[in-house]
């Protein structure tokens, strides 16, 4: 399938042939075929599953519409990581270079490849199941499952401010599945009446630190965090700082409600200081603080270390948290003119601090 040096196969029969060699690489390690050395089976799995994750990335909206199956692709893939890493790979500071790169791609790739995070699994759940009362905004939940999707059928620990009735947290039990663990937090006592299996009530008051403190050291360091309570502007800030160093590494940590900032009568206005929305346009100079020059007033700070990105929408942020480093410049393939002095030490060196 070769022409003047390219591979004319459809990228179906591409993907095929990549999901074939980590299967056939998966049954001989399963059942010790071949490669009994551990170091060189794992060099040569690690090679694989990078440039086969890599490859994939470009192509998620042609598998997403059928090119191949979404549940083979994921599955082989989780295989692979799994015996390169145990539970799979991690993101904490003790990781491997490695283990980052592929939980990054692994996250770009089945985050967003899964045909459900439009919103829909969700919705079904809300309109056509038994549950207690949900109070929601509708666009919220394509952006929930846009950025929980990877949490599904796994151990997660989740905790949301706001009880109301209950019902959110039914749902989150229902999406996650039986495996997770979650926490409902409200200012009002009968809220404890509405804790069930998988489900906990705390009482914790948003505006107090000191509230927020004690529910702290009863909860487990958390995967996904969510402020669906604060409507005030004090809340919204104060939750965030005293709560984001419960989020683990690889958490989300999702603000809905924020349009509540622009409203006079909860104590915020377009350009408010004190608003949370202001607040947080701060974190977007911390997030991007690595390329800031000597003396600009900006440096590198704990929150550059450990956020990965910030999403806005209508009313939500989410903050994806993960250990980051400064970043680096690649360059590969052949140059078409010739390159400056300072460009050809890059590529001569084959990377670059940015």
């Amino acid at each position: 399938r070769m022409h003047g040096g390219q591979d004319q196969r459809s990228n179906g029969i591409k993907i095929k042939a990549n999901v074939e060699w980590l299967e056939l690489f998966a049954d001989a390690h399963q059942n010790q075929k071949f490669l009994t050395d551990k170091a060189v089976a794992h060099e040569l799995l690690s090679a694989k599953l990078v440039t086969c994750i890599w490859f994939l990335l470009p192509l998620r909206e042609e598998v997403k519409a059928g090119a191949y199956s979404v549940e083979r692709l994921q599955a082989v893939l989780q295989q692979a990581t799994g015996i390169l890493f145990g539970n799979g790979p991690g993101v904490g500071r003790g990781a491997s270079q490695l283990e980052r790169t592929v939980t990054e791609a692994m996250v770009q790739l089945l985050g967003t490849m899964d045909k459900s995070v439009n919103g829909s699994v969700l919705i079904d759940y809300v309109e056509n199941h038994e549950h207690r009362m949900i109070h929601k905004r509708t666009h919220y939940f394509e952006i929930y499952e846009r950025h929980f999707a990877q949490f599904r059928n796994q151990s997660v620990s989740l905790l949301e401010f706001g009880v109301l009735h209950g019902g959110s947290l039914q749902m989150w039990k229902h999406y996650f599945g039986p495996q997770a663990r979650i926490y409902g937090a409200d200012i009002n006592p009968r809220c404890s009446e509405l804790a069930e299996e998988q489900i906990t009530i705390l009482l914790a008051d948003q505006e107090s630190r000191e509230s927020l403190q004690h529910i702290c050291k009863t909860l487990p360091p958390l995967d996904i965090i969510i402020d669906g309570d604060g409507h005030t502007i004090l809340r919204q800030t104060t939750t965030f700082q005293e709560m984001w160093g419960q989020l683990k590494i690889g958490g989300v940590y999702l603000v809905e409600g924020m349009l509540t900032n622009y409203w006079p009568s909860v104590g915020g206005g377009d350009k408010a200081p004190v608003n949370f929305v202001e607040y947080t346009k701060g974190l977007i100079d911390q997030l991007t603080a690595w390329h800031t020059v000597p003396n600009s007033g900006l440096v590198v700070n704990e929150f550059t270390g450990i956020a990965f990105s910030m999403h806005y929408y209508d009313s939500v942020l989410v903050i994806e948290k993960r250990a980051m480093q400064a970043l680096h410049v690649r360059m590969k393939g052949a140059p078409s003119f010739p390159l400056v002095p300072a460009d050809q030490a890059v590529y001569d060196k084959g990377w670059a601090c940015t």
